[in-house]
């Protein structure tokens, strides 16, 4: 009988030893971690970052084929506005949209070409195209209803 006591307790002591050096490895990287996340890193790399609200996407920062892009979305997860560099291989652009997969605002930029704005009705795919033109003038097409007025050196005007 004694050596069965004995042998229970030093099987506790054991487990008392095992315990105590289990919670001296698990407790710092408990703690660590928590009070290394305090600092703010100088730098954040990723390839891209998402903010869901209510299991939606509303916001996402990233990167596509023409270089960085930025989608913001409405309640319904639906995009609303994109920001992009690099369409067409040069200058950035914007597009504000109605929700459904219309841009009706569409803003680019070009090192080449200018800048150019579109607005549009979400039912239709031809709108307003402004744009500057070679020497420094505005041009204005109106695409359906067949306006056409470029101001250059010498003013002309077209009309359907």
């Amino acid at each position: 009988m004694e050596k069965r006591i004995e042998a229970l307790e030093r099987a506790n002591r054991q487990l008392k030893i095992a315990v105590a050096m289990l919670a001296v490895l698990t407790v710092p990287r408990l703690v660590v971690p928590a009070a290394a996340q305090t600092s703010t890193p100088d730098v954040v790399r990723a390839k891209s970052f998402e903010i869901v609200k209510d299991g939606r996407l509303v916001v996402s920062l990233g990167v596509d084929d023409e270089g960085g892009i930025l989608r913001l979305a409405n309640n319904a997860g639906r995009a609303v506005a994109i920001l992009g560099g690099g369409e067409a291989g040069d200058g950035g652009y914007l597009k504000l949209g109605t929700g459904n997969g219309q841009a009706t605002v569409q803003a680019y930029a070009s090192p080449t070409e200018g800048g150019a704005l579109l607005l549009k009705r979400p039912d239709v795919t031809d709108g307003i195209w402004m744009r500057a033109v070679e020497g420094g003038g505005p041009a204005i097409n109106m695409m359906n209803g067949c306006v056409n007025v470029l101001a250059t050196r010498g003013m002309k005007f077209t009309t359907c």
